[in-house]
């Protein structure tokens, strides 16, 4: 028996591995996408699927044993699963690995610690990750380190990034005044600091307050071991001016945030513009590969969008501003914004969710995700948390709501939803007495919340409750102010969640954290409010967006260490000064308040 078992399951793995493009030899759309080490999320993504997280077994190469096929053309191709029918797009896995390499090396802080050398090929390659490929090469003059890089035999110092910058009260001005909704033409009046020296000093400050950011999120597991944590993820939208034609014109870029619900610590704040690659080179490779030819989850290059396919998309969203003549125009390379590349967005999102996964670590006692009315989205979250969203510990919630909405409505709402609770509560009693005494649920809201999942659930299969919160979602009728008309598709409800266990996790699904620190960065950077075009009907540029999307990066990285560090929580709270905390402080990352002369001075 235990012979025919082995047998199988050898089977098994053979036809997994023929059912997708090996990392050798000419690619074929009828197979799944590569895998990378072992990585992929190239399967059913169904959380409530007994295939979940199983690699594709096609039926073109084992009809017995086929767990599902790829069905669609182009972009639209997509892995449908036999057993529960359910379909998911099919992503690179190479591209998202290169992704999350790329983000995992800005969280790091070692853009400095490496070869300079731009055609080495030990340039992406951080001493500190690798020290084989360097050697020791001395110290400087000042007694810094010298390195020596193996491939090239270029040589490089790793100096402290502060020795150029001894003029601190300025520096610190600067950065008082720059999260503080102050645009960059009005800070280099009130400073007195030039242009090039003011961006010498947002360099500066990018490269400490990340550096600083990375050290004490090695910390930040810790923060999230033995505990019950709801974490929100979004993007936002934040415009660069764009020359182009002479007309000034936008460019979006985005800026992905998550957000730890209980202390407000944003775990990671990255945006979607690579400075690092040259769209123009890029796309020469894919045409010297074919890579055209094939849909984006089978390209060599599937991460960032090529130069035509970039320009296209930009294009796209002017389109009806521009004449013909303007639009002819667009084939000079140096019309597009900046001089690297956009990232793909669902490639982008689902790094960002990977890196956040690797800072939390995964000692904590239960996880929440919740995702705003991305299904795509949350579905690779299922993958990539898939031992633990097995486990029970970490569950997806797609979080959708009505936005949009006028203040006075948004109020009419909210004291419609306190009148239906009332309502409820009255029919729902002697259910809510039985839910807190069986669940040990302490608040009203989480007993009013179970009774409801008992009146509705309470004699169905436990399967057939996770499929209906799965699909259908959970009608929050209470509106709150900041959410109204909430729907909650919990994802991951496999059957071993209590009544209690699931109106808790119901009750604690929101998007507000999130919500709020994108409204508190567009309220205190200037480039990142939305604020109002000029009248000319001419351009529609806006007056204090950066005109560099690289900037945005470096100001975002700013203000979160800013907000997580250095801002304490309002007076709003009620709590004295003293008693006042910053959001690092609560989670655990920092002991006390960080000033501007520890951002300065940190080495």
């Amino acid at each position: 028996m235990i012979c025919l078992m082995a047998i199988k399951s050898n089977d098994l793995k053979y036809a997994e591995k023929l059912s997708k493009n090996s990392s050798r030899g000419a690619i074929s759309q009828k197979l799944a996408p590569r895998t990378v080490g072992g990585f992929s999320v190239n399967a059913c993504r169904n959380a409530l699927c007994s295939s979940f997280t199983l690699p594709p077994i096609l039926h073109s190469v084992n009809a017995g044993h086929a767990r599902g096929q790829i069905k669609g053309s182009s972009e639209n191709r997509s892995y449908y699963c036999n057993e529960c029918g359910k379909s998911s797009r099919l992503k690179s896995n190479t591209a998202l690995v290169e992704e999350y390499a790329r983000l995992r090396t800005l969280n790091r802080g070692t853009d400095r610690e490496r070869c300079p050398n731009e055609a080495c090929l030990s340039h992406g390659v951080p001493q500190s990750l690798m020290p084989s490929a360097y050697r020791v090469h001395g110290k400087t003059p000042k007694g810094d380190p010298r390195f020596q890089c193996k491939s090239c035999k270029k040589t490089f110092s790793i100096g402290s990034p502060k020795r150029r910058h001894r003029e601190t009260k300025e520096t610190g001005e600067i950065l008082r005044l720059l999260v503080n909704n102050v645009p960059l033409r009005r800070i280099m009046e009130i400073s007195g600091v030039p242009a090039d020296r003011l961006y010498r000093r947002i360099d500066f400050l990018y490269h400490q307050c990340r550096d600083f950011s990375a050290r004490k999120d090695r910390n930040l597991r810790k923060g999230f071991a033995g505990r019950n944590r709801v974490v929100a993820f979004d993007v936002q939208t934040i415009l660069a001016n764009w020359r182009h034609a002479h007309r000034v014109l936008n460019v979006p870029v985005h800026h992905a945030v998550t957000v730890d619900k209980q202390t407000g610590y944003v775990i990671a704040a990255t945006t979607d513009f690579d400075p690092g690659t040259d769209a123009v080179d890029i796309e020469r490779e894919m045409y010297q590969v074919d890579d055209f030819d094939l849909p984006r989850a089978w390209r060599l290059h599937g991460r960032v969008w090529a130069y035509g396919e970039y320009r296209d998309s930009v294009l796209r969203g002017v389109n009806n501003l521009l004449t013909e003549g303007e639009k002819a125009l667009s084939g000079n390379t140096f019309d597009l914004p900046g001089e690297g590349s956009r990232v793909r967005g669902d490639i982008f999102q689902a790094a960002h969710i990977m890196m956040v996964k690797k800072l939390i670590g995964s000692d904590y006692r239960q996880l929440l995700l919740c995702v705003d009315g991305d299904s795509g989205l949350a579905h690779i979250a299922n993958m990539l948390f898939a031992n633990d969203v097995m486990a029970g510990k970490a569950h997806v919630a797609d979080v959708r709501f009505t936005k949009g909405l006028g203040n006075r409505r948004r109020v009419t709402l909210t004291n419609e939803g306190e009148a239906v609770r009332q309502l409820d509560v009255s029919a729902h009693q002697k259910l809510m007495d039985i839910a807190g005494s069986a669940y040990g649920l302490e608040t009203d809201m989480t007993r009013l919340v179970a009774a409801r999942l008992l009146a509705k659930y309470g004699a169905v299969y436990s399967g057939q409750r996770g499929q209906d919160l799965s699909s259908n979602g959970y009608d929050w009728k209470y509106h709150r102010k900041e959410e109204p008309e909430q729907i909650i598709r919990l994802l991951t409800d496999r059957g071993d969640l209590s009544f209690g266990d699931l109106a808790i996790l119901l009750s604690r699904s929101s998007m507000a954290p999130v919500d709020k620190y994108f409204a508190l960065v567009r309220r205190r950077i200037k480039a990142f409010d939305r604020g109002a075009r000029p009248t000319s009907g001419e351009t529609t540029w806006y007056v204090n967006a950066f005109y560099d999307p690289r900037m945005i990066e470096k100001v975002a990285t700013i203000f979160r260490f800013y907000y997580n560090y250095m801002l304490l929580e309002s007076a709003e709270g009620g709590k004295p000064k003293a008693e006042r905390q910053t959001p690092a402080m609560k989670i655990g990352t920092a002991k006390g308040l960080v000033y501007i002369r520890d951002v300065l001075s940190f080495s």
